[in-house]
């Protein structure tokens, strides 16, 4: 099987493997080559080559003998580094954990293992995946595949940018502030942030660290093209079942601007493009986004400070680590402000945003029963140069630009789909969310959508 340049379809894949046109040792020598020879976008910060291969030939011997196979057997992909994988580096983005090898895996991640797919390697990450580009501590700056000076967002930096450049079939990244949605509206592939509390993710930090975010983050799928999605979250479904919900019926709701922050003409007139033949009703969930903004950085803040070991809990440590390790790196904007204010804040100020929280989600709920799914922007324009990282963009704040469609929409705990829009030049996404627990209903009523297949800015076509 000759595997053309440019991002690789999942399916396609797994039907090749299903009608015996390759086998999985082929397929992974395939994809170790294509991620041996890039030196653009740094995606793959951890190749795992003797492990993947160990896993492909099992999966061909039992394909070979006829061996009840799971349904993803042989199937190779990559995995973010922020999620555990036992015996496999996991960094984090940062220096501390630069030789850390976990002995067990994330739950989300060993169903998939179960099920039979070959771990390629790791994809690279921010600094504490806490930013919107690919900057970490350990490895070089992941890119963007098809502009290198730009960023391939964050903080799925390198999952996103691994299948853009075609690199690995599929990914699993978390979101808690569009770590899913922005790279995958920057790369022009597809992913879904997945409903609040459906996939575990009390088990993705180090071993034995304290327990940090237990709202907010959530795990997903990335992939080139919406149907692609559906390959990780049936294996998940099928192990770590959830009381799955339809859409409703009715129009589409379609939201142009959240808190006076709209998108760019560019970004609006794609969105119109695709949008043009549905039933649209221009409207906004009742909610007061500025509000849900500052309950994001209450939440966030305070659950990160509660998952610090206990000699840096003390607020004068909290004070210094919100002003030099998040303002002066991300500077001036919503997400700073409320982010510190969030690490100083008391029980009582996290239970009342808690509470604010749950009356945002009822909202939610009453508006997406009168509604099929809700269309945003992810970000206001497409991928900003990576000189502009902490800077303002188009006159905006740093996390103002990227954080307004999608810290306040993280507090509404629905799924999120991130669907690329057919555009020439540097790609452009949108966001779809569906009624909680309604993940699989979302990405198949929208799995017709094409995506604009971006190319890898290495030479082509690979070696195979």
């Amino acid at each position: 099987m000759s595997l053309a340049p440019g991002p690789l379809s999942a399916l396609t894949l797994k039907h090749a493997l299903e009608t015996g046109e390759t086998t999985s040792v082929t397929l992974t020598r395939a994809l170790l080559r294509r991620i041996a020879a890039d030196t653009s976008t740094h995606s793959v910060c951890t190749t795992e080559a003797e492990r993947a291969l160990a896993s492909a030939a099992a999966a061909d011997a039992r394909r070979a003998a006829g061996k009840p196979l799971g349904p993803l057997d042989g199937l190779p992909m990559t995995v973010k580094d922020a999620m555990r994988v036992a015996g496999s580096r996991t960094t984090w983005g940062l220096s501390l954990y630069r030789s850390h090898v976990p002995r067990q895996s994330s739950r989300a991640f060993a169903v998939l293992e179960e099920q039979g797919v070959v771990l390629l390697g790791r994809t690279t990450v921010p600094r504490g995946s806490f930013d919107w580009n690919g900057r970490g501590q350990v490895f070089a700056p992941c890119t963007h595949p098809q502009d290198p000076s730009r960023s391939p967002g964050g903080s799925s930096a390198g999952a996103a940018a691994a299948i853009a450049a075609g690199l690995s079939p599929l990914d699993v990244g978390t979101d808690i502030a569009g770590s899913i949605r922005v790279p995958c509206h920057f790369c022009g592939v597809a992913g879904l942030r997945t409903t609040d509390g459906w996939l575990p993710i009390d088990d993705i930090a180090p071993e034995g660290s304290p327990a940090g975010f237990a709202r907010l983050v959530t795990l997903g799928p990335i992939a080139r093209d919406v149907p692609d999605l559906e390959l990780l979250l049936d294996a998940w479904a099928s192990a770590l079942p959830y009381a799955e919900r339809p859409l409703a019926d009715g129009p589409l709701a379609v939201t142009w601007a959240l808190d006076g922050l709209n998108a760019d003409e560019r970004t609006r007139n794609a969105m119109r493009d695709w949008l043009e033949g549905r039933e649209v009703v221009e409207v906004s969930p009742d909610l007061d986004f500025a509000e849900l903004f500052a309950v994001w950085g209450l939440i966030a803040g305070f659950e990160f400070s509660r998952g610090l070991p206990w000699y840096a809990r003390n607020p004068l440590f909290r004070w210094l680590w919100g002003r030099f390790m998040v303002q002066s790196r991300l500077g001036q904007g919503p997400l700073s402000t409320h982010f510190r204010r969030g690490l100083l804040a008391s029980q009582r100020e996290y239970e009342a945003a808690l509470a604010t929280q749950a009356l945002a989600q009822s909202t939610m709920d009453d508006f997406l029963g009168r509604y099929q799914a809700w269309v945003l922007p992810v970000c206001p324009g497409s991928a900003p140069l990576l000189a502009l990282e902490g800077k303002t963009i188009d006159g905006e704040s740093y996390t103002r630009w990227h954080g307004t469609f999608n810290c306040p929409t993280a507090v509404l705990g629905t799924p999120a789909l991130s669907v690329p829009l057919p555009v020439e030049g540097m790609p452009i996404g949108v966001q779809i969310h569906g009624r909680r627990f309604s993940d699989r209903a979302l990405v198949r009523r929208f799995s017709d959508v094409s995506a604009p297949h971006v190319r890898h800015t290495s030479p082509a076509p690979y070696p195979e």
